[in-house]
C-alpha cells in the first residue's frame, strides 16, 4: 500500500466520529498526516511506502537526530504514536504482521516522547525569561506613552489646526 492511500485512510480515520479516530478537524488531521509522511520519507526516501511497522532502529537512525528541535520531535512522535494506533486498530492492507511488534514500537515512541519533557521545559523557561525582559515597566512606559501620543495625536492636531486655519485667522489656531 502506498503512503498516499494509507495516509488518506488515516486522515479520514482521524476525522471520524468514532472514539478511536479522534474526531479532529480536517486541518489537524492533515497536519498529523503530513508529519507521518515526513517520517516515512526520512526512513525510506526511495520507496515511500508503508509496508510494515517502522522499526525502532530505523526510526532512531534515520529520523531522530540532534538537529531536530525537541518540540518538533515530540510532536512528530505523538503523530507516529497515533498512527501506530491506527495501524493496530484498522490494519489497512494487512500492513501489520504482528500486533506485538507494533506495540513494542509504540512503547518506544512513548519513551522517546517522555525523554523530551526536560528539554521542552527548559525551552519554555527560556522563552518566559525572554518575554519577561520585553515587558513594559513603569520606567519604559513613560517614554512609550509619550511616543505613542506624539505619533497619533500630533498629526491629528496638525490637521485640525490646518482645517481651523482655513476657517479662522491664519496666525492663531482657534481652539476652544
Amino acid at each position: 500500500m502506498t503512503p498516499v492511500n494509507t495516509s488518506k485512510d488515516w486522515c479520514k480515520w482521524r476525522q471520524s466520529k468514532l472514539l478511536d479516530g479522534g474526531r479532529q478537524e480536517e486541518k489537524t488531521a492533515k497536519q498529523y498526516t503530513s508529519q507521518i509522511l515526513t517520517i516515512i520519507k526520512a526512513i525510506d526516501p526511495k520507496h515511500l511506502t508503508v509496508t510494515s511497522t517502522p522499526g525502532v532502529k530505523a526510526l532512531q537512525d534515520k529520523w531522530l537526530s540532534p538537529q531536530r528541535r525537541p518540540g518538533t520531535c515530540k510532536a512528530y512522535l505523538g503523530s507516529l504514536s497515533k498512527f501506530l494506533r491506527f495501524l493496530m486498530v484498522e490494519n489497512p492492507s494487512n500492513i501489520l504482521k504482528s500486533q506485538e511488534d507494533a506495540q513494542k514500537v509504540k512503547e518506544q515512541v512513548l519513551e522517546w516522547m517522555s525523554s523530551y519533557n526536560a528539554p521542552l521545559a527548559q525551552r519554555r523557561w527560556e522563552k518566559q525569561l525572554e518575554d519577561l525582559k520585553k515587558l513594559v515597566t513603569p520606567k519604559t512606559s513613560k517614554g512609550l506613552t509619550s511616543r505613542i501620543w506624539h505619533e497619533t495625536q500630533s498629526p491629528l492636531l496638525t490637521s485640525l489646526w490646518g482645517y481651523q486655519g482655513k476657517t479662522s485667522s491664519p496666525h492663531k489656531p482657534n481652539i476652544a
